[in-house]
């Protein structure tokens, strides 16, 4: 039952987050137009499950998602250098380091350097979710209920 409610709850913020940020986002950000009839979600009526309904849902999500994703503060470029990449890896040769400066006194002390390589293969990465149908209708139903 605790599993079901947190599915629930976490479902009913999300969407509402959605729906209340709808406004805030205009076209300029490729959300959809905000549809009065999604106030259903927030327990005033029902939400008919449909294409568009969902679609707005979802699109309301992502762009919502998006917006925090963009808004984060990153830091990577401090640490790491950015590679691109033409090809499915790539490859990295280089010498040993070079010798520190000493001074010179009497025989020269000679470093053999020696080559090193690796390779990187480039991966393809993807987080995808699903949610079931029977899931979103439950919920539906909750709010129906409430």
């Amino acid at each position: 039952m605790k599993s079901r409610f947190t599915t629930l709850a976490t479902w009913l913020l999300m969407v509402c987050a959605a729906i209340l940020a709808a406004p805030f986002f205009g076209a300029d950000a490729g959300a959809a137009p905000f549809d009065p009839r999604m106030i259903g979600l927030m327990g005033i009526g029902g939400l008919i499950i449909n294409k568009a309904n969902l679609e707005g849902v979802f699109i309301n999500l992502k762009t919502l998602f998006n917006k925090a994703f963009d808004a984060a503060p990153s830091i990577w470029q401090q640490t790491t250098m950015l590679v691109p990449s033409g090809s499915s890896q790539n490859n990295y040769n280089w010498l040993s380091r070079f010798p520190k400066m000493r001074r010179w006194v009497g025989e020269k002390f000679i470093k053999q350097f020696e080559a090193f390589k690796y390779a990187i293969v480039n991966e393809d990465w993807e987080a995808t979710v699903a949610v079931d149908r029977n899931d979103i209708e439950l919920f539906v139903s909750a709010l129906k209920q409430d």
